[in-house]
């Protein structure tokens, strides 16, 4: 997929632009900072996920001063042309081919696969930062893979917070039925987590090919990269959950489950977490973002459309060129505030001036 056209009035510093981009290759997006790159890259992720990688809520995306930001464009899929707009008010409204849709429905309702993969420089940290930021990673890969899966998962964290929930109002007051409610959640997360774990390992086992052949390519070195899920209870959910209750009914939350595991990454044996060098580190995270990238290339017949953001400010030249090489020739943003020497660029889009 690709996207070849795209409108933007009043998102973030933007107060209007119209761009029309290449179906294929490096499209390098140049300009100072407060020129609105990321901004630009921000409406593309929009178009295919209705929501957006950046923290706020719908307020924060909409021009100050104004009431609301339009995005409006034309996406290739399997040589159709689609017409996704998304209107940002105090709601986030879609609507796909002239008709309006819920957010986050149109792959489930028109049978269609868009998909997007981000880097962005806070990503040079899924190796080293917190196990969430491993956990978020999986995640958005299992839902990109299986519909299912994000179904599973968003049943899975609302039992969670309903858990949780019950657990803290307990604190406050006792409530004669609060062991029957238990027992009603504790069966809830223990049927979906069981299934988050299932498909979480199933997806290691797909990417681990991927993972050791992309960093070999990467960084020409013959390394061993091996990975494992980690999971903090073991037995069945359910019996775990049970024997944690006195503890969770103490502290006014779920201790065990899915949503506390971890991924073990070996570099060569050691412990890449902890015991890989920074540049290691950066180079296994980029080899986790062009596996899934590959993965579900293979997977779906069709690469997603790829967005680099200011990668240059975490990586090397050499890491930029490694990744670059060895992603399909497909629509590809890369972010900077400067052009980059060496690169085969198929378009350039030249941020001038600040579009506030």
């Amino acid at each position: 997929m690709n996207i070849d056209e795209l409108y933007i009035e009043n998102l973030r510093n933007i107060s209007k632009g119209t761009w029309k981009f290449h179906n294929e290759g490096l499209i390098s997006i140049i300009g100072k900072n407060g020129t609105g790159k990321t901004t630009l890259l921000e409406a593309i992720y929009l178009v295919i996920n209705q929501s957006s990688f950046r923290p706020g809520n719908n307020s924060t995306l909409i021009k100050k001063g104004e009431e609301k930001a339009l995005i409006q464009s034309v996406t290739n899929y399997q040589n159709r042309d689609l017409a996704i707009n998304i209107d940002v008010g105090q709601k986030l409204l879609t609507t796909f081919n002239g008709n309006l849709v819920q957010p986050k429905t149109i792959s489930k309702k028109y049978d269609i696969n868009l998909k997007a993969t981000l880097f962005t420089p806070d990503d040079v940290n899924l190796i080293p930062g917190p196990p969430e930021k491993r956990r978020s990673y999986l995640d958005r890969l299992a839902s990109e893979m299986s519909l299912k899966y994000k179904d599973e998962l968003e049943r899975y964290e609302k039992a969670v917070i309903q858990r949780n929930r019950l657990l803290k109002q307990n604190q406050i007051r006792q409530d004669k039925d609060f062991e029957r409610s238990l027992r009603v959640w504790d069966e809830r997360v223990a049927l979906s987590g069981e299934q988050i774990v299932f498909e979480r390992v199933n997806l290691l086992e797909k990417l681990s090919p991927q993972i050791t052949l992309a960093y070999k390519e990467l960084t020409k070195k013959e390394d061993s990269v091996k990975i494992k899920y980690q999971k903090t209870w073991h037995g069945s959910l359910i019996s775990c959950l049970e024997k944690a209750r006195e503890e969770d009914i103490k502290k006014a939350t779920t201790s065990v489950g899915p949503h506390r595991d971890d991924i073990e990454i070996f570099l060569n044996n050691r412990d890449s977490r902890t015991q890989a060098s920074r540049g290691e580190q950066r180079s296994l995270a980029l080899t986790f973002i062009l596996s899934g990238h590959l993965l579900l290339t293979d997977e779906f017949g069709e690469a997603p459309v790829m967005l680099l953001d200011d990668i240059t400010s975490e990586l090397d030249i050499s890491r930029i060129f490694g990744l670059l090489e060895n992603l399909p020739k497909d629509q590809v943003f890369i972010t900077s505030a400067l052009k980059l020497p060496g690169l085969e660029v198929s378009q350039e889009v030249i941020m001038e001036t600040p579009f506030t």
